[in-house]
């Protein structure tokens, strides 16, 4: 986790990073670092907390819903469920990191922080029509990031589009094949030199197409 922070933080203006937290996680670091029992396990969750609230208080940031659930249970009749995630897992990483991530928090000079418009980022990388109209009614979600293998071709990988409930949606395709890169990393020097030979050669070639547009990546999970 702290190799993940150190890396994001350096790159993150120049690579217009944004940071997306899973609420469980940021608990149980919150849990760790109050553990009396285990003194030297504590203190290291309790910098690390500090140094993520530091060093990510200028940057945008959307958190996932709670566990990061898939939100295709939605079709599974638990929306309900979905959207308890989402509303917890805000008011939960607001609390921990001392910042507004709810809808809403779209004022730089109130809260210090970027604007922020409540995102969500499928596990799967896929959403169906239902989904995303069950998203922006019960959880106001009014971005989209998905691969953009689930999604046909179109000129741009940003695009909005109507969600069904009355507002538009967001939906940012982030590059599949760059996922699929990013995955064959490993720290060996082998690995590691070959993946990133790959990723300058395929963002290279998404450069020079001819409907150019922005290049949005976004980690395995």
């Amino acid at each position: 986790l702290n190799d993940l922070l150190t890396s994001g933080a350096k790159y993150a203006q120049q690579l217009q990073l944004t940071w997306v937290v899973d609420p469980a996680l940021l608990e149980d670091v919150r849990s760790l670092s109050r553990c009396a029992h285990a003194p030297g396990a504590a203190k290291a969750a309790t910098t690390w907390l500090t140094d993520l609230r530091t060093m990510t208080r200028n940057q945008p940031m959307f958190v996932t819903p709670y566990a990061d659930v898939e939100l295709s249970l939605i079709g599974q009749h638990h929306s309900n469920d979905v959207r308890r995630a989402f509303l917890f897992g805000r008011d939960l990483a607001g609390q921990i990191l001392g910042r507004d991530l709810g809808v809403g928090a779209t004022d730089p000079a109130a809260s210090g922080s970027p604007p922020i418009t409540s995102a969500a980022w499928p596990p799967s990388g896929s959403a169906d029509f239902p989904t995303m109209e069950t998203l922006a009614a019960t959880a106001n979600v009014q971005t989209l990031l998905l691969d953009d293998s689930s999604v046909p071709a179109g000129p741009q990988n940003a695009f909005v589009t109507y969600n069904g409930v009355g507002f538009a949606t967001h939906v940012l395709l982030y590059s599949h094949a760059l996922g699929e890169v990013l995955s064959r990393a490993t720290a060996k020097p082998g690995p590691a030199f070959a993946a990133a030979q790959d990723y300058l050669a395929e963002t290279a070639a998404m450069a020079q197409s001819r409907t150019p547009s922005a290049i949005i990546v976004a980690p395995p999970r």
